[in-house]
């Protein structure tokens, strides 16, 4: 604490390190929270357990759950952020699981603000590990969503509807031509709801099923504005009369828990 004015010059040092800890702490998890990116936040960790490995020259179990910790959030944010559908379950029990782990563990002090940041995530991984793939992908959306990941969103919503009619039809949901064959299912209720499409050219099974979408006219109107939406995103914008990205989001916003009841409504009924 330098004066130029004092006559002794002796000056005491003042050691700040806790406070920048504290500083980046607040940073990263701010920017976790908010935009679901886990990276800096990943980066915090290592850099404090390399910290902490150099001055103690041991492993501690802390650390190991720490460092799984942020493996496991890592992993799960990047299939939130890459549309890995197919993935999210697992890895949102693996990021579960490591919560638990870490919450049963005594931290040292240059981690326990990670028990306040556990409640807040806890609430919001949980429902994404949910073992049924529809309540599962709704908790997908939903957390996409909300941390600004809207072409996620739109995605995610339109490929649960299939997995929705191949589970309800007993079709596996990981097979292309079954996925395929839902497709077409929902396309032609959806242009059957628009009154773009004739009752031909189905079988008479495939006709039931169509007919059965069609009980739900709301729900096809919203993934046909959903679909369209989803083209002007993965399109960037280059076809006529683009979107702007605020009408986008907000589309989707006022769309979503009509979209959600009317799935899980369908869905309930099998």
């Amino acid at each position: 604490m330098y004066d130029p004015k004092v006559e002794v010059k002796d000056f005491p040092i003042i050691d700040l390190t806790s406070f920048v800890d504290l500083q980046d702490w607040i940073t990263n998890v701010y920017a976790f929270i908010k935009t679901g990116r886990v990276e800096s936040l990943s980066e915090w960790i290592q850099h404090r357990e390399n910290a902490i490995r150099r001055e103690e020259k041991r492993t501690t179990t802390d650390l190991n759950y720490v460092r799984q910790l942020a493996k496991n959030w890592q992993e799960l944010a990047s299939a939130l952020q890459t549309n890995r559908s197919m993935d999210l379950s697992n890895t949102a029990e693996k990021a579960k699981e490591s919560i638990e782990e870490v919450k049963n563990v005594m931290l040292r002090p240059a981690f326990t603000p990670l028990n306040e940041l556990l409640l807040n995530v806890e609430s919001e991984i949980g429902p994404i590990a949910d073992e049924d793939p529809i309540n599962s992908g709704i908790a997908a959306i939903e957390w996409c969503f909300k941390h600004g990941l809207y072409q996620q969103s739109y995605t995610m919503a339109d490929e649960l509807m299939i997995t929705a009619i191949c589970l309800k039809h007993h079709m596996q949901i990981n097979n292309i031509k079954d996925r395929k064959w839902a497709t077409d299912i929902l396309n032609t209720a959806i242009k059957r709801n628009q009154k773009t499409a004739g009752n031909n050219g189905e079988d008479e099974k495939d006709k039931r099923i169509v007919a059965d979408l069609q009980n739900y006219p709301d729900l096809l109107n919203i993934l046909h504005i959903m679909k369209d939406n989803r083209n002007d995103i993965n399109h960037a914008g280059w076809r006529n009369n683009p979107l702007s990205s605020k009408v986008l989001e907000e589309h989707f916003i006022s769309m979503f828990e009509t979209y959600k009841t009317q799935l899980l409504n369908y869905y309930g009924k099998r």
